[in-house]
């Protein structure tokens, strides 16, 4: 089961708008790091990408992480 989480902290996609929300003007103007391994869906991270535009957030970039040594594409 994929999970979600803000600040090192576990979340429901549907919370991630308000968290983003109450975050101070200056923090949301900042750079988002979205970050996801091969086991969650696709579809998931575009319902935690589309959650962050909603919050105000413009600047979403995404992390990759090497894949294992060994591992499959």
């Amino acid at each position: 089961m994929a999970r979600i989480y803000f600040a090192d902290r576990p979340v429901s996609s549907d919370a991630i708008v308000d968290l983003v929300s109450s975050l101070d003007a200056a923090v949301r103007e900042g750079r988002v790091r979205l970050r996801a391994d091969v086991a969650v869906p696709y579809e998931k991270v575009i319902t935690v990408v589309e959650a962050l535009s909603k919050a105000g957030i413009t600047r979403i970039g995404l992390v990759a992480a090497p894949r294992p040594e060994g591992a499959s594409p």
